[in-house]
Protein backbone atom coordinates (compact mmCIF):
# COMPACT_ATOMS: atom_id res chain seq x y z
CA UNK A 1 0.00 0.00 0.00
CA UNK A 2 2.82 2.25 1.08
CA UNK A 3 5.12 1.44 -1.98
CA UNK A 4 1.82 2.40 -4.21
CA UNK A 5 0.97 5.52 -2.62
CA UNK A 6 4.31 6.97 -3.34
CA UNK A 7 4.69 5.49 -7.02
CA UNK A 8 1.26 6.96 -7.86
CA UNK A 9 2.51 10.48 -5.84
CA UNK A 10 5.79 10.30 -8.12
CA UNK A 11 3.58 9.59 -11.22
CA UNK A 12 1.41 12.78 -10.20
CA UNK A 13 4.75 15.46 -9.27
CA UNK A 14 6.28 13.97 -13.07
CA UNK A 15 2.48 14.35 -14.74
CA UNK A 16 2.47 17.93 -13.13
CA UNK A 17 6.51 18.81 -14.28
CA UNK A 18 5.61 17.60 -18.08
CA UNK A 19 3.15 19.71 -17.85
CA UNK A 20 4.06 22.31 -16.82
CA UNK A 21 6.80 22.33 -19.04
CA UNK A 22 5.07 21.99 -21.66
CA UNK A 23 2.58 25.28 -20.47
CA UNK A 24 6.34 27.00 -20.50
CA UNK A 25 7.17 25.89 -23.61
CA UNK A 26 3.80 26.85 -24.88
CA UNK A 27 4.03 30.60 -23.59
CA UNK A 28 8.09 30.88 -25.03
CA UNK A 29 6.69 29.73 -28.39
CA UNK A 30 3.49 32.62 -28.41
CA UNK A 31 6.43 34.87 -26.64
CA UNK A 32 8.49 34.29 -30.55
CA UNK A 33 5.26 34.88 -31.91
CA UNK A 34 4.54 38.20 -30.88
CA UNK A 35 8.23 39.03 -30.59
CA UNK A 36 10.41 37.99 -33.69
CA UNK A 37 8.32 39.82 -36.19
CA UNK A 38 8.61 42.95 -33.84
CA UNK A 39 12.03 42.58 -33.37
CA UNK A 40 13.05 41.85 -37.43
CA UNK A 41 10.74 45.09 -38.38
CA UNK A 42 12.93 47.11 -36.04
CA UNK A 43 9.59 48.20 -33.86
CA UNK A 44 9.51 50.78 -31.25
CA UNK A 45 7.55 49.00 -28.91
CA UNK A 46 7.36 45.57 -27.31
CA UNK A 47 4.54 44.46 -24.96
CA UNK A 48 4.47 46.06 -21.92
CA UNK A 49 7.90 48.37 -21.75
CA UNK A 50 7.05 52.22 -21.20
CA UNK A 51 8.98 55.08 -23.31
CA UNK A 52 12.28 54.21 -21.75
CA UNK A 53 12.37 50.74 -21.70
CA UNK A 54 11.37 50.89 -26.01
CA UNK A 55 14.40 53.46 -26.63
CA UNK A 56 16.53 51.21 -24.75
CA UNK A 57 15.89 47.87 -26.76
CA UNK A 58 15.42 49.62 -29.84
CA UNK A 59 18.68 51.50 -29.36
CA UNK A 60 20.44 48.45 -28.06
CA UNK A 61 19.21 46.06 -31.01
CA UNK A 62 19.43 48.49 -33.93
CA UNK A 63 23.12 50.31 -33.24
CA UNK A 64 25.67 49.09 -35.51
CA UNK A 65 28.47 48.47 -32.43
CA UNK A 66 26.56 47.53 -29.50
CA UNK A 67 23.92 45.40 -31.14
CA UNK A 68 26.61 42.99 -31.99
CA UNK A 69 26.32 42.09 -27.75
CA UNK A 70 23.40 43.70 -26.37
CA UNK A 71 20.93 42.77 -28.83
CA UNK A 72 17.58 40.96 -28.06
CA UNK A 73 18.08 37.10 -27.13
CA UNK A 74 15.00 36.36 -29.74
CA UNK A 75 16.24 38.88 -32.37
CA UNK A 76 16.58 36.83 -36.00
CA UNK A 77 19.88 38.76 -36.49
CA UNK A 78 22.64 36.52 -35.49
CA UNK A 79 26.18 38.42 -34.37
CA UNK A 80 27.72 37.19 -37.28
CA UNK A 81 25.19 39.29 -39.87
CA UNK A 82 25.48 42.04 -37.45
CA UNK A 83 29.58 41.74 -37.89
CA UNK A 84 29.17 41.86 -41.67
CA UNK A 85 27.03 44.94 -41.04
CA UNK A 86 29.91 46.74 -39.03
CA UNK A 87 32.27 45.93 -41.99
CA UNK A 88 29.48 47.20 -44.62
CA UNK A 89 29.55 50.15 -42.56
CA UNK A 90 33.41 50.78 -42.16
CA UNK A 91 33.44 49.89 -46.07
CA UNK A 92 31.13 52.70 -46.64
CA UNK A 93 32.63 55.47 -45.27
CA UNK A 94 35.57 54.95 -46.17
CA UNK A 95 34.87 54.89 -50.04
CA UNK A 96 32.22 58.03 -49.41
CA UNK A 97 35.16 59.88 -47.63
CA UNK A 98 37.66 59.22 -50.51
CA UNK A 99 35.90 59.65 -53.08
CA UNK A 100 35.02 63.12 -51.78
CA UNK A 101 38.98 63.55 -51.03
CA UNK A 102 39.52 62.32 -54.91
CA UNK A 103 36.23 64.94 -55.82
CA UNK A 104 38.22 67.42 -54.50
CA UNK A 105 41.87 66.94 -55.74
CA UNK A 106 40.20 66.55 -58.94
CA UNK A 107 38.63 69.95 -58.68
CA UNK A 108 41.51 72.12 -57.85
CA UNK A 109 39.88 72.42 -54.20
CA UNK A 110 41.60 72.84 -51.36
CA UNK A 111 40.31 70.14 -49.24
CA UNK A 112 42.64 71.08 -46.44
CA UNK A 113 42.34 74.50 -46.19
CA UNK A 114 42.08 75.75 -42.47
CA UNK A 115 38.48 76.89 -41.68
CA UNK A 116 39.37 77.95 -37.61
CA UNK A 117 41.49 76.52 -34.97
CA UNK A 118 39.92 74.70 -31.54
CA UNK A 119 42.30 73.59 -29.00
CA UNK A 120 45.32 73.90 -31.10
CA UNK A 121 43.68 71.95 -33.74
CA UNK A 122 43.21 72.88 -37.36
CA UNK A 123 39.82 72.56 -38.48
CA UNK A 124 39.43 71.96 -42.33
CA UNK A 125 37.06 71.81 -44.59
CA UNK A 126 37.29 68.64 -45.56
CA UNK A 127 36.53 67.55 -41.96
CA UNK A 128 33.61 70.01 -41.28
CA UNK A 129 32.29 68.43 -44.54
CA UNK A 130 32.76 64.95 -43.61
CA UNK A 131 31.98 65.59 -39.65
CA UNK A 132 28.25 66.32 -40.54
CA UNK A 133 26.88 65.29 -44.47
CA UNK A 134 29.02 62.73 -43.80
CA UNK A 135 28.34 61.83 -40.72
CA UNK A 136 25.10 62.24 -41.40
CA UNK A 137 24.41 59.95 -44.54
CA UNK A 138 26.83 57.11 -42.78
CA UNK A 139 24.21 56.78 -40.35
CA UNK A 140 21.11 56.76 -42.78
CA UNK A 141 23.83 53.73 -44.77
CA UNK A 142 23.64 52.00 -40.98
CA UNK A 143 19.94 51.94 -41.00
CA UNK A 144 19.13 51.28 -44.65
CA UNK A 145 21.24 48.31 -44.74
CA UNK A 146 20.41 46.81 -41.19
CA UNK A 147 16.81 47.02 -42.69
CA UNK A 148 17.69 44.92 -45.76
CA UNK A 149 19.59 42.38 -43.85
CA UNK A 150 16.19 41.76 -41.00
CA UNK A 151 14.64 41.09 -44.27
CA UNK A 152 11.29 41.51 -42.15
CA UNK A 153 9.15 40.69 -44.92
CA UNK A 154 9.59 37.08 -44.85
CA UNK A 155 8.71 37.12 -40.78
CA UNK A 156 5.29 36.49 -39.11
CA UNK A 157 3.28 39.92 -39.84
CA UNK A 158 5.00 40.99 -43.03
CA UNK A 159 4.06 40.89 -46.45
CA UNK A 160 5.25 37.47 -46.91
CA UNK A 161 5.34 36.16 -43.64
CA UNK A 162 1.78 33.67 -44.30
CA UNK A 163 3.83 31.83 -47.27
CA UNK A 164 4.64 28.45 -47.14
CA UNK A 165 8.47 29.32 -47.81
CA UNK A 166 8.57 31.98 -45.89
CA UNK A 167 10.80 30.60 -42.95
CA UNK A 168 13.77 29.56 -46.01
CA UNK A 169 14.28 33.30 -46.69
CA UNK A 170 14.57 34.86 -43.63
CA UNK A 171 18.15 35.28 -44.15
CA UNK A 172 17.82 35.80 -47.51
CA UNK A 173 18.44 40.00 -47.14
CA UNK A 174 21.82 39.02 -45.25
CA UNK A 175 22.82 36.22 -48.09
CA UNK A 176 22.02 38.87 -50.45
CA UNK A 177 24.04 41.81 -49.01
CA UNK A 178 27.20 38.79 -48.79
CA UNK A 179 28.17 39.76 -52.26
CA UNK A 180 27.95 43.59 -52.26
CA UNK A 181 29.75 44.34 -48.76
CA UNK A 182 32.18 41.66 -50.31
CA UNK A 183 32.52 43.97 -53.40
CA UNK A 184 32.54 47.63 -51.02
CA UNK A 185 35.23 46.14 -48.99
CA UNK A 186 37.51 45.84 -51.64
CA UNK A 187 37.14 49.06 -53.01
CA UNK A 188 37.56 50.51 -49.62
CA UNK A 189 40.64 48.62 -49.82
CA UNK A 190 41.80 50.15 -52.96
CA UNK A 191 40.67 53.73 -51.99
CA UNK A 192 42.62 53.70 -49.08
CA UNK A 193 46.12 52.32 -50.43
CA UNK A 194 45.30 54.67 -53.80
CA UNK A 195 45.39 58.07 -51.42
CA UNK A 196 47.60 56.48 -49.12
CA UNK A 197 50.06 56.68 -52.21
CA UNK A 198 49.15 60.34 -53.14
CA UNK A 199 50.27 62.14 -50.69
CA UNK A 200 49.48 65.94 -50.66
CA UNK A 201 53.63 66.75 -51.89
CA UNK A 202 52.97 64.94 -54.78
CA UNK A 203 49.63 66.65 -55.91
CA UNK A 204 51.67 70.05 -55.09
CA UNK A 205 54.57 69.25 -57.27
CA UNK A 206 52.20 68.17 -59.81
CA UNK A 207 50.74 71.66 -59.42
CA UNK A 208 53.54 73.45 -59.55
CA UNK A 209 54.73 71.86 -63.06
CA UNK A 210 51.54 72.46 -64.22
CA UNK A 211 51.95 76.14 -63.64
CA UNK A 212 55.07 76.24 -64.92
CA UNK A 213 54.75 74.96 -68.07
CA UNK A 214 50.98 77.07 -68.71
CA UNK A 215 49.16 73.69 -68.65
CA UNK A 216 46.96 74.28 -65.82
CA UNK A 217 43.96 72.09 -68.15
CA UNK A 218 46.01 69.33 -67.69
CA UNK A 219 45.14 68.94 -64.12
CA UNK A 220 41.88 67.17 -64.91
CA UNK A 221 43.65 65.53 -68.81
CA UNK A 222 46.42 63.84 -67.85
CA UNK A 223 46.29 60.41 -65.97
CA UNK A 224 47.47 60.79 -62.36
CA UNK A 225 48.67 57.48 -62.10
CA UNK A 226 51.75 59.13 -63.89
CA UNK A 227 52.82 61.02 -61.39
CA UNK A 228 52.67 59.01 -58.47
CA UNK A 229 53.99 55.70 -57.93
CA UNK A 230 52.26 53.22 -55.47
CA UNK A 231 55.76 52.68 -53.92
CA UNK A 232 55.68 56.25 -52.48
CA UNK A 233 53.56 54.23 -49.84
CA UNK A 234 55.91 55.30 -46.65
CA UNK A 235 55.17 53.84 -42.76
CA UNK A 236 52.13 54.88 -41.01
CA UNK A 237 52.71 58.26 -41.75
CA UNK A 238 50.87 57.82 -45.19
CA UNK A 239 47.98 56.52 -43.51
CA UNK A 240 47.39 59.38 -41.20
CA UNK A 241 44.28 60.42 -43.06
CA UNK A 242 42.12 57.40 -40.96
CA UNK A 243 42.63 59.05 -38.00
CA UNK A 244 40.61 61.63 -39.38
CA UNK A 245 38.22 59.27 -40.36
CA UNK A 246 38.07 57.49 -37.06
CA UNK A 247 36.24 60.56 -36.05
CA UNK A 248 33.82 60.85 -38.46
CA UNK A 249 32.97 57.01 -37.74
CA UNK A 250 32.24 58.13 -34.21
CA UNK A 251 30.49 60.87 -34.85
CA UNK A 252 28.35 58.75 -37.11
CA UNK A 253 27.96 56.21 -34.66
CA UNK A 254 27.77 57.88 -30.99
CA UNK A 255 26.17 61.22 -31.90
CA UNK A 256 24.28 61.06 -35.13
CA UNK A 257 23.05 57.78 -35.18
CA UNK A 258 21.45 58.89 -31.40
CA UNK A 259 19.78 61.97 -32.43
CA UNK A 260 18.29 60.33 -35.77
CA UNK A 261 17.35 57.30 -34.48
CA UNK A 262 15.90 59.03 -31.53
CA UNK A 263 13.72 61.53 -33.79
CA UNK A 264 12.47 58.77 -35.54
CA UNK A 265 11.98 56.90 -32.78
CA UNK A 266 9.42 59.86 -31.56
CA UNK A 267 7.07 60.00 -34.67
CA UNK A 268 7.74 63.45 -34.53
CA UNK A 269 8.17 63.36 -38.35
CA UNK A 270 5.65 61.11 -39.16
CA UNK A 271 3.07 62.35 -37.20
CA UNK A 272 2.75 58.70 -35.42
CA UNK A 273 1.11 57.60 -38.69
CA UNK A 274 3.60 57.71 -41.68
CA UNK A 275 5.21 54.14 -41.85
CA UNK A 276 8.86 54.02 -41.28
CA UNK A 277 8.65 57.73 -39.60
CA UNK A 278 5.70 57.10 -37.21
CA UNK A 279 7.94 55.78 -34.50
CA UNK A 280 6.63 54.48 -31.32
CA UNK A 281 3.32 56.04 -31.20
CA UNK A 282 2.37 54.21 -34.70
CA UNK A 283 4.06 50.42 -33.46
CA UNK A 284 1.91 50.87 -30.37
CA UNK A 285 -0.88 50.90 -32.28
CA UNK A 286 0.08 47.90 -34.84
CA UNK A 287 0.98 46.03 -31.74
CA UNK A 288 -2.64 46.64 -29.97
CA UNK A 289 -4.17 45.96 -33.29
CA UNK A 290 -2.02 42.72 -33.82
CA UNK A 291 -2.84 41.46 -30.48
CA UNK A 292 -6.91 42.08 -30.56
CA UNK A 293 -6.58 40.40 -34.01
CA UNK A 294 -4.31 37.40 -32.21
CA UNK A 295 -6.59 37.17 -29.16
CA UNK A 296 -9.66 36.16 -31.99
CA UNK A 297 -7.82 33.80 -33.72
Amino acid sequence: MVSGSSSRTTASAAQKKTARASRKERLLARKEDVIVPLLARRSCHLPGNNWWADWRQWFCNNHILFGICLHHPMHPLEWWERSLALVASISFGLVATNSVYEYYRYDRERMDEELFTLLGFSISDGMVLLWTFGGLFHSLFDLIIWRVMACSCCHTGGTFGKCFCSKSFQNCGSYLLLPVIMMLLSFAVFMVLRRASKGPEDVATYEQDAYNNNVADDLQEVDDDTYVDWDNIDGVGSFFFLAKYSVELMVAWFFYFPVVGTIMFSGILGCGRLPVLGGRPRDIRLVEEESRDYRRV
